[in-house]
């Protein structure tokens, strides 16, 4: 049975999953795309989901049992006022009924139709056949949130870095081999400049220290943010030179800065940062090198470290890893924990309140996109990644992902690529995942509302009343300096 997760901003319902209870608020938050597949009557066969489903489950994102009988719903998600096509497509002939309840009716000789429900409103689609009828269903959710643009940054960035800071705003600082820092200002829904780095820098981290000052480690150098004078200075030297690292706020407050790209090769190499000296350390060796991977700390205290990329092996291209180890603070080394359920390049990873990880990443990078095989989570007690749910964009790379006050995990944008290496096609989509380990044969995560620019490289930063920044990154190769707000 799967645990209910407690929404600290949503009203919680439930939908039944085969003997699984699934919650979902009353707006969006989770529900199935479509009934567990069509069903016949008047002697027609309709075999209902995947896995020995019966027809009137409703496991989120169950295949459609008939195959001459498809209907969709674009978008699946609105806001109040907008509208969603519902389309459809039936290869059995001939056909002497085609009905929409509720409220449709009659669509016979047609293949959409627009609609603009108040409410959350599921649509049947009754096929009527000489031998009988089927049908299938869509949901339309209608939802409050929404994404509503707030200013427009000093400077057009692309893999900056965006760190929340005590009082609320955010720093936003690097990216397109900038120099320039900015800060967010959540009560005038604007940015300001604010201190200048030393020198640009991009593919670098910033991590908010104990003290309420912010560690930007990129490159040869490293410097230190301080809100009160809105200045940087150096501090430290760090070992390596490196970029596409990441870098994690230990408990004893130190960060702990990992792999990374040296410009020709990808680094198992790790150092400490210690605040109270302000000097780098080196500390044990990754298991293998690795870089733009992804990097959370876990509940017990450790470090759990997955994916990347690696230099070409077999082609020209970069390849993902399908791989994890874990840091140990206390014996200050790396432990191999297996694979993570596919090669996952530039992957995120989220520490989940349960003392689980969540990952999501695209296999193979540059060489195209391809399913990534959903959310994993890793499970240190296990010590093995288990499959959570399944993406409803099943090609996505370079998204953010961003867990949210109610327990569900925000993912958005990025880059929808296949094998010919188009870097053109960024996503405005978004959806909604149920973190929690997936029993059905098929759960799928819920599209909620897009945003209004496509954009990958971006940065995606919970703000303390629950909203979420998106800023900047690409579209179409064009570096952007818009900004919005899921709220």
């Amino acid at each position: 049975m799967r645990t209910s997760l407690v929404f600290a901003l949503a009203t919680v319902t439930t939908i039944s999953c085969g003997s699984q209870t699934i919650p979902v608020d009353d707006a969006l938050d989770a529900a199935p795309t479509a009934s567990g597949g069509a069903t016949g009557s008047g002697g027609q066969t309709a075999t209902g989901g995947t896995g020995g489903q019966d027809a009137d489950s409703t496991c989120p994102g169950a295949a459609y049992a008939v195959g001459s009988l498809k209907f969709t719903a674009t978008p699946v998600a609105i806001a109040p006022g907008q509208s969603s096509t519902l389309a459809w497509f039936t290869s059995t002939t001939p056909i002497l009924g085609l009905t929409i309840d509720p409220g449709v009716g009659s669509v016979l000789g047609q293949t959409s139709k627009v609609v603009t429900p108040a409410q959350t409103t599921t649509y049947t689609l009754t096929t009527t056949y000489s031998s009988g009828s089927v049908s299938d269903s869509v949901t339309v959710f209608v939802t409050e949130r929404k994404f509503t643009p707030v200013g427009t940054m000093t400077v057009a960035r692309s893999g900056h870095t965006a760190t929340l800071l005590a009082d609320g705003k955010v720093l936003v600082v690097g990216g397109s081999s900038d120099a320039r820092g900015e800060l967010y200002d959540p009560r005038a829904g604007a940015f300001s400049a604010t201190g200048k780095m030393a020198g640009a820098r991009s593919g670098q981290t910033a991590t908010l220290l104990a003290n309420g000052k912010v560690l930007v480690v990129g490159g040869p150098s490293a410097e230190l943010y301080d809100p009160a004078t809105g200045t940087f200075t150096a501090t430290g030297n760090p070992a390596v030179s490196r970029a596409q690292h990441t870098a994690t706020l230990l408990t004893s407050g130190q960060v702990l800065i990992a792999g990374g790209y040296s410009g020709t090769s990808a680094l198992a190499s790790a150092e400490l940062y210690d605040p109270a000296t302000g000097a780098f350390n080196s500390t044990g060796d990754l298991t293998v090198g690795r870089y733009q991977h992804a990097a959370a700390l876990l509940r017990d205290g450790k470090v759990f470290l997955a994916g990347g990329f690696v230099p070409p092996q077999d082609t020209s291209n970069y390849d993902g890893l399908n791989s994890a180890e874990i840091y140990d603070p206390t014996t200050a080394t790396f432990t191999g924990v297996g694979s993570i359920g596919g090669p996952k390049a530039a992957p995120t990873a989220i520490a989940l309140p349960n003392g689980t990880a969540l990952v999501l990443g695209a296999p193979h990078g540059f060489e195209g996109w391809v399913s990534n095989g959903g959310l994993f989570l890793y499970d240190p007690v296990a010590g093995q990644s288990l499959r959570a749910t399944t993406m409803a964009e099943p090609k996505r790379g370079l998204s953010t992902t961003t867990l949210l006050p109610n327990g569900l995990v925000l993912v958005a944008g990025g880059h929808q690529d296949g094998s010919s290496g188009d870097l053109t096609k960024d996503l405005a989509g978004a959806e909604l995942c149920d973190p929690t380990p997936c029993m059905c044969p098929s759960c799928t995560c819920i599209p909620t509302v897009n945003m209004n620019a496509p954009r990958s490289f971006h940065t995606a930063t919970l703000l303390l009343d629950g909203s979420v920044l998106m800023a900047g990154g690409e579209n179409k190769r064009t570096t952007l300096a818009s900004a919005e707000l899921y709220q």
